[in-house]
């Protein structure tokens, strides 16, 4: 007998690695053939995952299909986790701006590092994200030059998913840059 609990824990398992090796190619190289592969390889983990869920749904109810439904309704509504994930992506992201040569993350003041100083605030009373940059530096004088602020709950739809992807890959251009000068790794 198919054990659709355990295809479907090792269906995940292989998302989130697929996951991990986006991340690592996104921070590495940001090869966009790579990434098209590995996403197109989620996308068929998660048919495959949908098609399984949809299969037991129509079965008797079973503990089995009655507890895939549960786990359903529990986290793979990918329009509540989209928000969540992308925001994990940004504050990394970030952290890797800040790391210093030796990979610890460091103070950053203009005219006392080299690289961009980033801001990040999350306001979990209205569940709002703000990153700001400094491309060259913070310093009071010059305070932050950009800023990037998106809401993650209730007003996440189009337009807020947008203000996200052009944050997240602002950030991905400045860390493309410091590898690029040689400022990193």
């Amino acid at each position: 007998m198919i054990n659709e609990k355990e295809i479907l824990k090792e269906l995940d398992e292989r998302i989130n690695i697929q996951n991990r090796n986006i991340e690592r190619v996104i921070q590495v190289s940001n090869n966009q053939a790579e990434l098209v592969l590995l996403e197109r390889e989620i996308a068929t983990y998660q048919s495959v995952k949908k098609l399984i869920k949809e299969k037991s749904a129509h079965g008797a109810a079973t503990p089995m299909s009655t507890l895939l439904n549960k786990q359903e309704q529990y986290n793979t509504d990918q329009e509540k986790i989209e928000p969540i994930k992308l925001a994990q992506e940004i504050f990394a992201l970030c952290m890797k701006i800040q790391e210093g040569e030796d990979g610890k993350v460091e103070h950053r003041k203009k005219g006392r590092c080299l690289g961009p100083t980033v801001f990040v605030d999350f306001y979990g009373h209205v569940a709002q994200l703000d990153v700001e940059i400094s491309p060259d530096g913070w310093s009071e004088e010059e305070g932050r030059k950009e800023k990037f602020s998106f809401y993650l709950g209730d007003y996440w739809g189009h337009q807020q998913k947008e203000r996200a992807i052009k944050c997240k890959e602002r950030l991905i251009e400045l860390l493309e840059e410091r590898r690029g000068s040689g400022n990193e790794e």
